[in-house]
């Protein structure tokens, strides 16, 4: 299967900001981190932006249509007056069963690992990410931007953000969720080139011309 991944907002919209913390770098961050654990699950992902650049909801979602994928999922930072307001939330275009299921799993994960409120699933269709996109699509809320103790989770927790929407994604879709491991990338090289006798230019074809840093651990761990 293929996701498409949206960091929110970017370059000349930096989203909310708080206490000089943009919503921007966060979304980023998280989403590239989302995007190495579900490469590491052997998901093929697509990102809209991997670098702080900016493009309209529009072209996201045209960005995401085109990349074919099977689920479009944007990660944001909420944000309100109120700086009491905390908590996860899942927006979706409406209650069609597969967007709220899928909603209701990675926020259930979300909750969990991070010990946040939970805000629910919200129907929204004025959003372009939600509304113009093809394929099934959610926009993550992870946490308040505007509240000092979910932007202290925001900024020293983006890796289990980034794990808790991975499980949600995959309890979801039935794909079995594997922790990563701790193995380096020369060691999974000798394995492999051990296990299967590959000589050094083959070795070097599957670095750089085939599979990923993260598939090359998978494989490896495998042969162990």
């Amino acid at each position: 299967m293929k996701i498409c991944i949206d960091p929110g907002h970017g370059g000349k919209d930096p989203g909310a900001v708080s206490d000089g913390i943009k919503e921007k770098d966060i979304a980023l961050n998280i989403a590239m981190l989302l995007s190495e654990k579900l490469k590491y699950m052997g998901i093929d992902v697509f990102l809209t932006r991997c670098n702080d650049t900016y493009d309209s909801p529009n072209i996201k979602a045209l960005k995401g249509n085109n990349s074919k994928a099977d689920l479009f999922i944007s990660i944001h930072c909420n944000s309100a007056v109120n700086p009491t307001a905390t908590g996860a939330e899942v927006l979706i275009y409406n209650y069609n069963g597969v967007n709220e299921h899928i909603a209701d799993s990675v926020l259930d994960e979300m909750v969990k690992a991070l010990n946040l409120s939970n805000r629910g699933i919200v129907p929204r269709k004025d959003l372009a990410v939600l509304r113009e996109t093809d394929m099934t699509a959610i926009l993550v809320e992870t946490a308040f931007i505007s509240n000092d103790n979910d932007r202290f989770l925001l900024t020293k927790y983006q890796q289990k953000f980034a794990e808790a929407i991975a499980k949600g994604i995959c309890k979801f879709y039935g794909i079995k969720y594997e922790e990563d491991s701790q193995m380096t990338l020369e060691e999974a090289k000798r394995i492999i080139k051990e296990k299967c006798n590959f000589d050094d230019n083959t070795m070097k074809y599957l670095e750089f011309y085939r599979y990923s840093e993260s598939m090359i651990i998978r494989l490896a761990e495998h042969m162990k």
